[in-house]
């Protein structure tokens, strides 16, 4: 996205908008929503779960420098701080939960698995709506005009599809040796991007300021929107991959 901030800035939009933009582009692919799309269409979920773990984990190193790198900011707080705030509260749950869930959990929780992910999802409901009354509570509701959440919108929507077409058109044709499988996995792990690592990570960086509720609209945008529309593919991209291609080879062999 940030290659696209000078075509940006020709429009009427608001600044914190386009800084907004920037901060969902240097954000990492989630855990759930990424991994939750590409096991509904069969896709490879082994890999959507190494590559979302992954970059969770290096998106807590990594994230911060290239937000303050896009935005031209310096940090007011130690970015050792920065690492240990967002490890205690990213890092860490993740780690334990990976670890109970395999060596004690993965079993007695079997039953409970509808349950479980009813449970997780009203837990990033309350990150939404947590980060939503901070915005009101703080008194910069007024600075969010219907243009410009309207701006947001639509941008957001161009963007997803045209990254969504690039991931597919690059994976698919010039990725030689990707199988069906391997190409949602990509699709989705590439151009989604975690809220529950975004909404924690600008609170340590920019805590209650102006800046830092502004800069997580475009991002609260961007999660239900990655979401609707994954979900809207799933049944077209799900025969796509149990098909077979136009030239006739089964869904396991390569892409030529």
């Amino acid at each position: 996205m940030n290659f696209l901030s000078p075509l940006l800035l020709l429009l009427p939009l608001d600044k914190w908008i386009i800084s907004g933009l920037q901060v969902v582009s240097c954000l990492p692919p989630p855990v759930s929503s990424a991994v939750i799309l590409t096991k509904a269409i069969e896709g490879n979920e082994a890999a959507s779960i190494l590559n979302s773990a992954l970059g969770s984990f290096l998106g807590v190193f990594f994230s911060p420098v290239l937000i303050y790198l896009s935005l031209g900011l310096t940090s007011a707080v130690p970015f050792l701080s920065i690492i240990q705030s967002l490890a205690l509260t990213v890092l860490l749950p993740l780690v334990l939960g990976q670890l109970l869930r395999h060596f004690w959990l993965e079993d007695a929780l079997d039953p409970y698995r509808p349950y479980l992910a009813n449970f997780a999802s009203c837990i990033l409901l309350s990150i939404i709506y947590t980060a939503f009354c901070g915005t009101f509570h703080q008194g910069y509701a007024n600075d969010v005009s219907f243009s410009s959440l309207l701006s947001i919108v639509l941008i957001e929507l161009i963007m997803q599809v045209l990254f969504l077409s690039l991931a597919f058109i690059l994976a698919t044709r010039l990725m030689i040796g990707l199988k069906r499988s391997d190409v949602i996995c990509l699709l989705f792990c590439s151009t989604h991007k975690s809220l529950t690592l975004g909404i924690p990570m600008l609170g340590v960086m920019f805590g209650d300021t102006r800046k830092g509720v502004l800069y997580s609209v475009p991002l609260l945008v961007y999660h239900p929107m990655q979401i609707l529309l994954g979900s809207l593919l799933v049944p077209v991209l799900k025969e796509w991959v149990l098909n077979k291609s136009e030239l006739g080879e089964p869904n396991e062999d390569p892409i030529d």
